[in-house]
């Protein structure tokens, strides 16, 4: 789990020195795949962690298709600097993880202490402490996701619209 989560760190880190539209896309792929991962390992099932890929892959799907229709032919240019200032940061941050992990532990802990309850209890897990702040965060994420969309999708004006 501190794999894991060392991994959405950085790759956090790295999404700010990012400017080419596929390369952030790319980042934000592979951040949903970790957070399915993590929210799967965390509550035993992964059908909730499988809802959550599917929408982002499908929202990254409209980006993409927005981003390409915009600036197809941009070439990518890695930023040294960058990389040569996040490499430290990121080190010293997975540094501190290591005391915070005792926590995390204890919330699994907790989790798989809830494993042998029966089949709708797992359903409960998700609105009750640990888990409701994700499951509030992901509602709110979801909505502001389908106001982007829509936006981008208006078939009046921008890139994507229908010419006659």
């Amino acid at each position: 789990m501190l794999i894991l989560y060392s991994l959405m760190l950085i790759l956090s880190l790295m999404l700010m020195s990012l400017n080419h539209p596929i390369s952030i896309s790319a980042v934000l792929l592979v951040q949903t795949i970790l957070i399915s991962i993590t929210s799967g390992l965390l509550n035993h099932t992964f059908w909730f962690s499988y809802i959550i890929f599917i929408i982002m892959v499908g929202g990254l799907m409209i980006i993409f298709m927005y981003m390409t229709s915009i600036a197809s032919n941009e070439k990518f240019k890695i930023n040294y600097k960058m990389i040569f200032i996040l490499t430290p940061i990121s080190s010293i941050f997975l540094m501190n993880m290591q005391n915070q992990w005792y926590s995390t532990h204890m919330i699994n802990n907790y989790l798989t202490l809830m494993k042998n309850y029966p089949f709708y209890m797992h359903f409960i897990k998700y609105f009750s402490f640990p888990m409701m702040l994700t499951t509030i965060g992901l509602t709110i994420f979801l909505f502001f996701i389908m106001v982007a969309s829509i936006k981008i999708v208006a078939i009046s004006q921008g890139p994507l619209r229908q010419k006659f």
